[in-house]
């Protein structure tokens, strides 16, 4: 097993600045402060420098594949969706944790 702290010093960790933790998780506005790029839902950052995930291949799985509306999906589309909408296009998703009212939020603060 390998220690987090080989790869990011104590003094830079804050779980409590996660893109994945406050754009899933966290509930509430944001303060002004918060910057989440182009992460309207997650990160994955880590998973991108693992060095368990050196090697990966993406999984041809069907089911794991984006769909086109998913791929189509722009800022006003979400700032737009109905709860009916987000329901549907969700529907068997872990986007749905965040629920609309969060996916909404997280668009405000996309750069």
């Amino acid at each position: 097993m390998v220690d987090v702290w080989e790869f990011v010093p104590e003094e830079q960790l804050k779980a409590r600045k996660c893109l994945s933790y406050l754009t899933i998780e966290y509930r509430g506005e944001f303060d002004a402060s918060v910057k989440l790029g182009n992460h309207l839902y997650g990160c994955d950052e880590c998973q991108n420098v693992c060095p368990h995930n050196l090697n990966a291949i993406p999984t041809q799985i069907p089911e794991f594949q984006p769909t086109e509306a998913l791929l189509n999906l722009n800022r006003d589309d979400i700032k737009n969706m109905t709860p009916a909408q987000f329901s549907e296009m969700f529907r068997h998703s872990a986007i749905k944790r965040t629920k609309l009212s969060g996916l909404q939020r997280n668009e405000k603060y996309l750069e």
